[in-house]
């Protein structure tokens, strides 16, 4: 009798399933919704693009990347969003640049910085070469984090368990791989 006891209680447990996870989703940003809006780049070739965006703003684009760009010069910002792999170089004092990606909202003026941030992937990776920026998760979290790095820092990301860290880098020896 014990024995189907504890067969029952184990049979219970291996049936129940656990909760699943609450999804997190970038909120939607009202500025990308009419394509008449914003303009889509995407580096359909198997190696690294350069695009000039204005006089200011470079970036280079991996293969398999996109960047939607939007320019709102009544409040001085330009709003860009990400999917992939990007080395960008922003030179200006007057215009502030925001960029989102599936997990991150990053903004700054005069900044030179590489990331990875696909959003197929739980992880990202900002690194900032030159420059200064900050940086809040877009997705609404149990943990808001709002850090603000300078050249030599770099941010990691994880949605699936909801950790933003900041680290250092080496700078002198760090070769941007696009």
């Amino acid at each position: 009798m014990r024995r189907h006891f504890i067969l029952l209680i184990v049979l219970f447990f291996c049936t129940c399933s656990p909760p699943e996870k609450e999804a997190k989703e970038t909120p939607s940003l009202p500025y990308f919704q009419d394509s008449s809006d914003y303009t889509f780049i995407q580096n359909k070739s198997n190696q690294p693009k350069d695009y000039t965006l204005s006089n200011f703003i470079h970036v280079s684009l991996d293969s398999a990347s996109s960047l939607k760009a939007t320019d709102h010069s009544q409040n001085k910002k330009l709003y860009l969003k990400l999917d992939g792999k990007a080395h960008f170089h922003f030179s200006s004092d007057s215009i502030t640049i925001v960029v989102y990606t599936g997990m991150m909202k990053l903004t700054a003026q005069n900044l030179d910085f590489v990331i990875e941030a696909y959003n197929s992937s739980p992880g990202q990776v900002l690194k900032v070469l030159d420059g200064q920026l900050i940086a809040t998760k877009s997705y609404e979290s149990n943990f808001p984090n709002t850090d603000s790095l300078t050249k030599g820092e770099m941010i990691l990301i994880n949605i699936d368990i909801d950790l933003m860290e900041k680290e250092t880098f080496d700078t002198s020896s760090f070769v941007p791989s696009l």
